[in-house]
Parts: C-alpha cells; structure tokens; sequence
C-alpha cells in the first residue's frame, strides 16, 4: 500500500510514529557516504596537486631551454629547428594535461551535484518516514485510549462496545496500511540506496580511467624529455668537439704564423746566428744587412734596403743601397759601415773578427761582383 500523500500534505503538523533504528541507519548511511565524498574529494586534489607539479615541471624544463638557448646562443643555432619540434609537442601535452584537467573538474563538479541532489532527496524521505511514524505513534496513544475506555464502557455498554471494537478494527486496518507503506518506503529507500551505490561506482570507475589517462601522458612526456635531453646532450657535446676542434686549429695556426714572424723581425733586427765556420773565421764571404741601427748577419742579398758585403780575398768591404734608400739613412749606414772596416765585424756570439782594417768600397747603383753573390757558407737556424 503507498502513503497517502495528499492526506499527509493537509495534516502536515500531525506527527507520525517510525522506529529509532531506521532513523539510525539513515545516519549511519549518510556519514558513510559523507565519508566516502572526503576520500573521492582527497583523491581529485591529490590528482589535481599531481597536475600542477607536472605543469611545474614543464615550466622548468621551458625556463632551462631559455637558459641554454641564452648561455649558448652563438652555438644552438642549427638546433633551433629541432628544440621548436620538441617545444610544440611540450604544448600539445600540455593542451591534453589542461584538457585532462578540465574533464577532471567536470566530472568533479558533477559528481558534487549528484550527491547534493541525493542528499536533499534523501533528507525528504527521511522527513516522510518521520512523519509517518510519529502519525503511527498517535494512532498507537489513540487506541491504547480506546481499548481503555473499552474496558471501562465495557460492564456499562454492548452495543457501545462494539462501536469501539469496530473503531479499533479500522484503526487497526489503518495502523497495518501505515505499516505497509513504511514498507514500501523503506524498499524505495533501498532501491534508492542500490542507485546511489551505482552512481558511485560508475563515477570511480571514470575516475580511474582518467587517472590512468593522466598517467600515460605523465609516462610519455617524461621519455620525450629524456629523449629531447640525451639529444640535446649529444648535440651540444659534438658541437663542442668540432669547436674545440677548430679553436684548436686556428690556435696552432696563430702560433705557428706568431712564431714566423717573430724569426722574420729576429732575423731583420737581430740578424741568423752565426755558424761554426763563420765563428772560427774560414769563410771569405759574409752579408750584412743594415737595420736601422747596426749591420747584423743575414743568408743573402735581397733587392731592398742597406747591404755590406765582406771580399776578404780582395780585403775589402762593399756596402750597397738600393734605389729606395734616403740620405739620411744611407749617411748612418755609412757611418756604422766605416767603423767595421775600420774595427772589423765580430758576431755577438763572439768568434773571429772579420775585416779588420780593410777598405770600404760604396756602390750606389747596387752593382755587386758575380763572385760576391755566391754563398761560401752556411748558416744556423
């Protein structure tokens, strides 16, 4: 039999009786389920904290990118292409986390207004079968009532008597139609209950599919970024090699060029090194060349500049200027020239004195004898 409704919706202050441990169970019911929307509420936040390390993550990964690109911008050029690559699918996931993160908060949002739509429902039955118990609780006070008056009327009245009997027979048949639509309440309660359960577990079981999606896309975002790292590693290892390579090169072709053109201003300025023939005096030629200061020790003779040629069979000195020479210098020249004619040439490493006391012939045409123009010795390095 269902509730009469409509006849509770005009008495709705009358109170109805119903039985403490079925109030009790409808507490016990709700802490459950209150209890089990804390822990579904704790597993969004900590999927929710998981996602904001993740974004986090990508920030720093982003942040370091720029750092790199930044600290290395002369050598990451042929890499650019590739690190945009690897930046558009950093963006793609991070469109499918913030996607996530939305279906997330849908379903939560969702699973939140479920619960309050079964809450406040859940609310209205439990007022019903309050009502309706404490509506059997009065009908129980009227007929234990009556069944006094029928005691005490009983000696006085028959047919009163069976009025009252027929009273609490009606009563009787209402208390048990009471009694079986707090039945069938109780049973809409259970199915109600079955479907709330249901709900639940198709919205855990969404929840851990889309757990299980964050984690695929968690698992595959952190191999391409081992990926990207372990290439971006080998690549900017092998450009190190070829730069450290080539700066190798060019620093071994500075110094060998360096020490070119030193030996080149040693030998303009200070002159070769003598050898042990000139040292111990058996050539019988020797060129000098004028530096601007002194005569110094030279392999030949060259088309530029002040050069003394030592004749020492014909014990003489020739001194040659070529056409380019100034006063001024070829007048020092001559000077230092006369003093080694006069003193003799000795090499600052010491050895035998060449020349001493011979004639200084000057030819300013440059004309030198074929005999003088060839080496009689050798040279040290």
């Amino acid at each position: 039999m269902t509730i009469d409704f409509e006849k509770i919706e005009e008495k709705p202050d009358k109170a109805y009786k119903i039985e403490g441990t079925i109030l009790l169970g409808y507490r016990d019911t709700i802490q459950a389920q209150k209890k089990e929307i804390e822990a579904q509420k704790k597993q969004i936040e900590f999927q929710i904290k998981k996602i904001d390390e993740l974004n986090s993550q990508i920030s720093s990964l982003t942040n370091e990118l720029n750092t790199v690109k930044e600290n290395f911008k002369d050598q990451i050029t042929k890499l650019n292409d590739e690190i945009a690559e690897k930046i558009k699918i950093i963006e793609m996931m991070k469109q499918e986390i913030e996607k996530a993160n939305e279906d997330f908060k849908k379903v939560e949002d969702d699973y939140k207004q479920k619960i309050q739509s079964l809450n406040a429902e859940l609310q209205e039955k439990d007022q019903e079968i309050s009502q309706l118990k404490e509506s059997i609780n009065n009908l129980e006070n009227s007929i234990n009532n009556l069944e006094n008056d029928y005691n005490q009327l009983k000696s006085s009245s028959e047919s009163k008597i069976s009025e009252l009997n027929a009273e609490i027979n009606s009563l009787t048949d209402e208390k048990n139609n009471l009694q079986a639509d707090i039945k069938n309440l109780e049973e809409e309660k259970t199915s109600f209950e079955n479907k709330l359960s249901e709900k639940i577990s198709s919205l855990e079981e969404e929840n851990k599919k889309l757990n299980e999606k964050i984690s695929d896309i968690e698992k595959e975002f952190e191999a391409e970024k081992e990926k990207f790292k372990e290439d971006k590693k080998n690549a900017l290892e092998k450009q190190k090699a070829e730069l450290e390579a080539e700066f190798n090169k060019k620093i071994q072709e500075m110094e060998e060029k360096h020490n070119k053109e030193l030996e080149e201003l040693r030998v303009k300025y200070e002159g070769l090194k003598p050898s042990e023939e000139i040292l111990k005096g058996k050539v019988d030629i020797l060129y000098l060349k004028y530096n601007g200061k002194e005569f110094v020790l030279v392999p030949k003779i060259s088309n530029e500049g002040i050069h003394l040629i030592l004749d020492k069979p014909n014990q003489k000195w020739i001194m040659v200027c070529s056409k380019d020479i100034g006063f001024v210098e070829r007048r020092s020249a001559e000077r230092v020239a006369r003093s080694i004619a006069k003193a003799g040439w000795q090499s600052e490493a010491g050895g035998a004195r060449y020349g001493l006391g011979y004639e200084l012939e000057i030819n300013a045409d440059e004309h030198i004898p074929e005999n003088l123009l060839r080496a009689q010795h050798e040279y040290n390095d």
